[in-house]
């Protein structure tokens, strides 16, 4: 009974893990809610990827060759009639020299705090495992 007690236990921390990977994901993922029948945007992706392009003072022309689409596709992220795949994302991002926490408008405090609290959550696995072992 205990040990599937701590099974459990294993299974619920594995799973509070996951889901706060996946609900950082879904930020990036799902950027658009409905407020009152209107589409508003939370965070300001294509506004990010414009700004970080004039920064550099290339044109839509050159971002989209640098990472392997087209002009009107940098277009369409830009004004924001659709989002970047991720792994686009991660080429504007190394393309610009921005972190990518800049164009899903996380910042680094945030995330560190996550990292640390997932760290402390596979210690205490950690420890469960180990003293099953025993």
């Amino acid at each position: 009974m205990l040990r599937q007690a701590e099974e459990m236990r294993i299974g619920h921390v594995l799973s509070s893990i996951l889901y706060r990977i996946y609900s950082t994901v879904d930020r990036y993922q799902c950027q658009h809610e409905y407020v009152g029948g209107d589409m508003k945007k939370q965070d300001a992706i294509g506004e990010k990827i414009k700004e970080a392009r004039m920064r550099l003072r290339i044109s839509q022309q050159q971002l989209a060759h640098a990472i392997g689409v087209s002009d009107k596709t940098i277009s369409a992220y830009e004004v924001g009639r659709i989002d970047p795949p991720i792994d686009v994302l991660k080429k504007i991002s190394l393309t610009t020299q921005h972190p990518i926490t800049y164009f899903l408008g996380l910042d680094q405090s945030s995330i560190e705090a996550k990292l640390d609290q997932i760290g402390r959550e596979l210690e205490q696995i950690r420890k469960i495992i180990k003293t099953k072992k025993k």
